[in-house]
């Protein structure tokens, strides 16, 4: 749950099976820590998640598994699944808890969009930044004036209310 993160849950559906959960699907990816003899093309969640918008792309409907927390997916689940997704992690340790693994995928989704770079608005072309000596005698003469105005106070506080 993150704050303000609701928005994904607005088309969410509850399905009573896996069979109706999946009747839509075009593509079906079961994440995994082993494939457990799945037979199943076997990837990390970076192709994966380009799989996914090639495919949505094209006019498909994707959906990826995620196990329950305690268990993971049933063998029946992976069996369902064309690809298996697992991702690299210790072989002591190999899978993850749910949250974890949602959260991945999801990263590997954003970075998986076809516009590389950072997101809208964190870049704008054309404006370089000003040199670094620049930023420092702005903010020297921003102190100067703090100091002057008595900004600082209690003195003790001085240091930490600068940095």
């Amino acid at each position: 749950m993150a704050a303000g993160a609701d928005w994904p849950l607005t088309g969410a559906q509850v399905t009573a099976s896996l069979d109706e959960a999946l009747s839509e699907a075009t593509l079906v990816l079961a994440t995994s820590g082993a494939p457990r003899n799945a037979e199943r093309p076997v990837m990390g969640p970076d192709d994966a998640a380009r799989i996914c918008r090639d495919h949505i792309a094209a006019g498909g409907s994707p959906v990826v598994l995620f196990g329950a927390e305690r268990t993971g997916l049933e063998q029946e689940e992976l069996v369902r699944a064309d690809i298996i997704v697992t991702y690299p992690t210790s072989p002591r340790f190999a899978s993850l808890n749910l949250a974890a693994s949602v959260a991945v995928f999801g990263y590997a989704w954003v970075a998986s969009r076809s516009t590389p770079g950072l997101p809208d608005g964190w870049y704008q072309p054309g404006r370089t930044p000003g040199p670094r000596a620049g930023f420092e005698a702005l903010l020297t003469n921003l102190v100067a004036e703090l100091d002057d105005a008595r900004f600082f106070w209690p003195a003790d506080r001085r240091a930490t209310m600068l940095e």
